[in-house]
């Protein structure tokens, strides 16, 4: 189940079960926000969204595969079911608040993908191909951050309302992160040693980790 990553956790982290489900959740949210704008605004955004569609539909289908590879290991997705049961309340609101959900999930991912392209280190010594993988998809994410923000203030959504929705958005992403990622240590075994939280510690609090990089890049 090793991929050669030096951070226990982080190798459970990025082996999460990837959302092809999430994505397409995305896709669909801004091809129906498209659909609702005026002819002119259309036009405007056709290429930022054609490219956004077809990176998100790329990502699915690795992603699915990868899901595949997982599963063969033996790994449990226990985060698709979420995610699929939340669908329906997303398509009974007003379509902003969709595009809302779909614009906090990218920017907190892309914040993740920013950390992977700008400290080499969080990947060091890992599979070269997984190495490649999630560079490949940090690129894209990090190059569509904004789209799904893009549509919703076109859209006529409001700063505090998508504010809302985020910090929403933010607690149930840090939920449904750790509930799979703590599965994946179970799993594999990796939940008893007591190294995996202290790499944990590292990789998020350490002065390379996520969230020191992540506070110190605001402040600057």
């Amino acid at each position: 189940m090793r991929w050669g990553i030096p951070h226990c956790v982080l190798q459970r982290a990025v082996h999460e079960f990837k959302f092809p489900a999430g994505e397409q959740l995305f896709i669909d949210s801004v091809r129906k926000a498209m659909a609702a704008l005026p002819p002119a605004q259309r036009a405007a955004f056709a290429d930022e969204v054609q490219g956004f569609i077809g990176q998100e539909a790329t990502h699915r289908r690795i992603h699915q595969r990868f899901n595949e590879h997982l599963a063969r290991q033996g790994l449990r997705n226990a985060w698709v079911s979420r995610i699929l049961a939340r669908r329906p309340l997303l398509e009974s609101l007003d379509l902003r608040n969709w595009l809302a959900v779909t614009a906090a999930t990218e920017h907190l991912t892309a914040i993740f993908a920013q950390h992977l392209l700008t400290h080499a280190s969080a990947l060091q010594g890992a599979e070269p191909r997984l190495r490649d993988l999630w560079l490949w998809h940090s690129s894209e994410m990090a190059e569509h951050r904004s789209t799904a923000f893009d549509l919703y203030v076109a859209s006529g959504g409001g700063a505090a309302w998508r504010v809302g929705i985020f910090k929403g958005v933010t607690r149930q992403f840090i939920v449904d992160t750790l509930r799979q990622t703590l599965v994946n240590l179970w799993i594999d075994g990796s939940w008893w040693r007591a190294g995996t939280w202290a790499e944990a510690a590292r990789f998020l609090f350490g002065r390379e980790g996520l969230i020191c990089c992540t506070r110190s890049a605001r402040r600057g």
